[in-house]
């Protein structure tokens, strides 16, 4: 639907730390998506040629539930744990301007 909120972050881990990032990751979002009214999905792409690369997404109800997220103490527990296994760190905050299928299979 044009208009969902999505929070994205392009996360740069440290080498040798990429298994315990994927973990704290998992748990972050696990936690979110229990949590925060309003979280509906989350992804952790990894880069194919540089295993230390990710990109994440969450999909949001609204503004007002990415806000709540992120006002919640455990959200800061939780991203600092991510952050410190990284080197670089950049979030944005986007709003879909059109999909086509976005079915995901495993």
């Amino acid at each position: 639907m044009n208009g969902q909120r999505y929070t994205s972050g392009a996360w740069h881990v440290s080498p040798g730390q990429a298994d315990d990032f994927i973990a704290r990751w998992t748990e972050f979002t696990t936690w979110a998506h229990s949590e925060a009214p309003g979280a509906r999905m989350f992804l952790l792409l990894r880069a194919a040629d540089a295993p230390d690369e990710f990109v994440s997404y969450g999909a949001w109800d609204s503004d007002e539930s990415v806000a709540a997220w992120k006002a919640q103490p455990e959200f800061g527990r939780y991203f600092t744990r991510c952050r410190e296994l990284c080197d670089e760190f950049s979030g944005v905050d986007y709003t879909l301007a059109s999909s086509v299928n976005l079915m995901v299979t495993s």
